[in-house]
């Protein structure tokens, strides 16, 4: 399989995680997968500044996305993959 086939796999199996994973783990997985399906980060509408700015989901799905822009697709992809993989392993799997 292509390195893009298992990543859509992966978006799949995610999906079918018999828990699922904590709000940080959800963070990390978003990141991944907007960088791994080559979404463009300077378009990425950036959130308003506001003094509940760390507890704003949009401000923290945006920062866990800035802190992956630089990957490339491919790489960012590799990632996703394998950070799946050890969700399966500490989550459990329904195939």
């Amino acid at each position: 399989m292509s390195t893009e086939a298992d990543f859509k796999k992966a978006a799949e199996e995610v999906n079918k995680l018999e828990r699922s994973p904590n709000k940080d783990e959800m963070l990390k997985l978003y990141g991944l997968y907007k960088q791994g399906t080559g979404a463009d980060f300077s378009a990425a509408p950036k959130p308003k500044p506001g003094w509940v700015k760390s507890l704003d989901k949009d401000t923290l799905k945006y920062e866990a996305w800035e802190q992956v822009k630089d990957l490339s697709v491919e790489d960012a992809q590799k990632q996703y993959i394998e950070f799946v993989a050890e969700l399966k392993e500490k989550y459990g799997f329904n195939a």
